[in-house]
């Protein structure tokens, strides 16, 4: 009993001291002391990333938060509430998407919709007389 009593304040020991845990309050019921330990989860959401259209994924259209690694559309990447910018890698032949915000929320998802265009071509003839 003595060894799992050690184990276990040795275990609330680390968790005070990684932060895992904080100490809320100390109180006092009939004579007995209770300790009451507060949990601090982090306030994180889901960020979803849809590109379209299938052609322009098949020509590399990726997506990335705030300048880091590309990633392919469909992609959920879990966040601290924040806002990020979202960006769209420029692929020949299409034009991308315009940069975005996006607003992480507390236990939901954000989705922000990447929609490529195709550059089309101008062709302009000058006649002249012969």
């Amino acid at each position: 009993m003595a060894k799992i009593f050690k184990i276990f304040l040795f275990s609330m020991i680390l968790a005070l001291a990684f932060g895992i845990l904080s100490l809320s309050g100390l109180s006092s019921e009939f004579g007995q002391a209770r300790w009451l330990a507060e949990v601090h989860a982090e306030q994180i959401g889901t960020l979803h990333v849809v590109i379209t259209p299938q052609e322009a994924i098949d020509d590399g259209a990726q997506w990335r938060v705030d300048g880091g690694a590309w990633r392919n559309g469909g992609a959920y990447v879990v966040l601290e509430v924040s806002s990020y910018t979202v960006d769209f890698k420029i692929i020949s032949g299409w034009a991308a998407p315009s940069t975005r915000t996006a607003s992480i929320v507390d236990g939901q998802i954000t989705e922000i919709n990447g929609v490529y265009s195709q550059n089309t071509g101008a062709l302009a003839v000058t006649l002249t007389p012969q």
